[in-house]
């Protein structure tokens, strides 16, 4: 049976990481046909790189600075397969791969990789080492570096091979707390592909948000552990049909330095609506937390919030736009969004009036809220974020 590992989120530190791995994979892994490997970048050399692209003093365009990170997981391949075949496992390494990109009937872009090269290889009885597709992750900001297209080609990959996929970091799996210290978080043993997504756009975290759709919508079995412990005490991903027991609430996320927009005098006929949103879209910044609220001159206000990386965006896009030049907008920082998630709580009454009564009890503002089937999100000031986390993985046993 065809496996895909996937190692990276700061699990492969340096070359000796590399040769720790390569031991491991031979000890542990490689009595398995049809395995292979995806390698983000050493921690090390993506941090070198980075120095002295900064000390150049030259401006680094995103796109020049993906290329480089690019060279950094392919430098990892390659040293990754040079170790394995130093203990005489034979591999081939693959890299150079691109998604293919292309717009769909509604004119959205679809992604396809390209597997040929594995599969032949696979064939010829080598393990696979392979490089992340490029165009497959988005690497942001020169400030995050991680892009999360190693996480969306291991499962990709997965889909292509009909593999089960694992991916492996330094956390032991997924955690019911996004608090950096988990002493009273609880590892969740087992989670549906829906919570892991929810837990993952609202708060930020790890593994990229598009694998764990792209598992879902080819129901690709997912395991999320720690490296150098093959399916030691991890988290299982699955869909939600074939869990056993449906808590209400399964865990919380944080998501901080957010602020809330507000939009103030739009008139009633929406056609202003409209176009707000279309000058987001435009310039892609997502939004979250979007609510309405009808003034009484007759007018409309629309508030949402907006992470730290998307405010200078937006702000250059509206003072730039003469349509918006007569709107009143305020804006609201140092804010977080904190959300309770649970797949059982459709089937459970009165969860919203814990979060509410909990959040009263312990005197945190709420600004905003938003649901869904599986959660709920509120807006409350930075300083309060991990204050309502506590109380609220108290309140729900988490």
């Amino acid at each position: 049976m065809n496996r895909v590992l996937k190692y990276g989120h700061g699990a492969i530190k340096d070359t000796e990481d590399i040769k720790k791995l390569s031991k491991f994979i031979k000890e542990k892994i490689c009595d398995k046909e049809g395995l292979v490997i995806v390698v983000s970048g050493t921690e090390k050399r993506k941090e070198d790189v980075l120095k002295e692209a900064e000390s150049s003093g030259l401006q680094i365009s995103r796109e020049k600075f993906e290329d480089l990170m690019i060279a950094v997981e392919e430098e990892t391949a390659v040293m990754l397969g040079i170790a394995m075949e130093n203990i005489g496992l034979e591999n081939k390494v693959i890299t150079s791969n691109v998604a293919e990109i292309s717009d769909d009937e509604y004119g959205a872009k679809k992604r396809s990789v390209d597997t040929s090269k594995i599969e032949e290889a696979l064939a010829d009885g080598n393990i696979v080492i392979a490089t992340p597709y490029h165009r497959l992750g988005n690497y942001g900001s020169i400030e995050k570096y991680g892009a999360g297209g190693s996480d969306i080609t291991a499962v990709a990959i997965a889909v292509q091979l009909g593999a089960e996929c694992n991916i492996y970091g330094v956390s032991d799996g997924i955690y019911s707390s996004p608090l950096p210290d988990k002493s009273n978080a609880k590892k969740i043993d087992s989670i549906s592909y829906e919570e892991l997504m929810e837990l993952t756009i609202t708060g930020g975290g790890e593994p990229a948000v598009g694998a764990v759709e792209l598992a879902k919508q080819y129901k690709v079995p997912l395991y999320i552990g720690k490296a150098f412990e093959e399916k030691q005490g991890g988290t299982y991903v699955m869909n939600q049909n074939l869990m056993v027991e449906k808590a209400p609430v399964t865990g919380i996320s944080a998501a901080s330095g957010c602020s809330i927009y507000s939009v103030r005098g739009i008139e009633n006929s929406g056609d202003l609506q409209v176009k707000l949103f279309e000058l987001l879209s435009e310039n892609d910044i997502s939004v979250d937390m979007i609510t309405q609220q009808m003034e009484k001159d007759g007018t409309r206000s629309i508030s949402f919030s907006l992470t730290a990386e998307q405010e200078a965006d937006f702000e250059k896009a509206l003072s730039s736009s003469d349509i918006f030049k007569d709107v009143k907008v305020s804006k609201q920082e140092n804010m977080a969004i904190v959300s309770v998630i649970g797949v059982g709580m459709a089937s459970y009454s009165g969860v919203a009036g814990k979060v509410f009564s909990v959040l009263a009890q312990e005197r945190i503002n709420y600004y905003q809220v938003t649901t869904s089937e599986i959660s709920i999100s509120v807006t409350v000031d930075d300083k309060d974020r991990s204050k309502a986390v506590i109380a609220l993985g108290d309140r729900f046993g988490l």
